[in-house]
């Protein structure tokens, strides 16, 4: 009896750690402003005091650039153009901060296993 109560105790506490967390996280903010514009200068002043950021933004239209927090969780990492505006999205600490979001950290740290392990 005690074994069937230890498997499904392990069973959840399985499950339970294979549910990506949901934490929220910093995002730079800046509108405009010469520290905001490309190529970004990564500043402590310029991270958002907002505390229930589960996406950071960034946006490009005629060379002004947008950084900034969301509340809601958006979708996976991506960029997207359209009509002369460019827009991202990803979902990381900070990760607003670079020119190129398209890529996540871990689509990268990914892509970095796969080479070594076919060499």
């Amino acid at each position: 009896m005690i074994g069937k109560k230890i498997f499904g105790i392990a069973c959840v506490l399985a499950v339970l750690l294979c549910v990506p967390s949901v934490d929220a996280f910093k995002c730079y903010a800046c509108i405009g402003t010469a520290e905001c514009s490309d190529p970004f200068t990564k500043s402590t002043d310029l991270e958002s005091t907002q505390t229930n950021c589960m996406a950071c933004l960034k946006t490009k239209t005629n060379g002004v650039v947008v950084r900034a927090c969301s509340s809601a969780a958006l979708g996976s990492n991506k960029c997207e153009k359209a009509n002369g505006v460019e827009a991202c999205i990803c979902e990381s600490e900070l990760c607003n901060g670079s020119i190129n979001l398209a890529f996540s950290t871990t689509m990268l740290l990914g892509a970095t296993l796969v080479v070594f392990l076919k060499v």
